[in-house]
């Protein structure tokens, strides 16, 4: 029996079976900036991936708050002013099909 001295935190993803190895990495490949925010931000792809189709910004229930559709570039500007105070997570749909996403504070 194994008795941990420390409290630990594990963590469970839930992937996908059709999900790939590159899909899972393209998190690493998204920025948005600043972060926390305050006015817009900026959301970019790195330009090996794949352009940005799609951006939806959901907030912390799952609740869809913004939708920014045919992006078709590596990057896009975002004004926030019909966006609370908040955490927020944004989903990025890419021109091949794969999701990257990131957590946002709007200040």
């Amino acid at each position: 029996m194994f008795i941990a001295k420390e409290p630990s935190t594990i963590t469970i993803t839930k992937v996908a079976k059709n999900s790939s190895v590159s899909e899972l990495n393209y998190n690493n490949k998204m920025n948005v900036f600043p972060n926390p925010a305050i006015n817009n931000i900026t959301v970019s792809m790195d330009r090996t991936v794949a352009n940005i189709a799609d951006i939806n910004i959901f907030d912390i229930t799952g609740k869809l708050m913004m939708n920014v559709s045919g992006v078709n570039a590596s990057e896009k500007n975002i004004e926030l002013s019909n966006l609370n105070k908040g955490i927020y997570i944004v989903n990025v749909v890419l021109s091949n099909g794969a999701k990257a996403s990131s957590r946002l504070i709007v200040e």
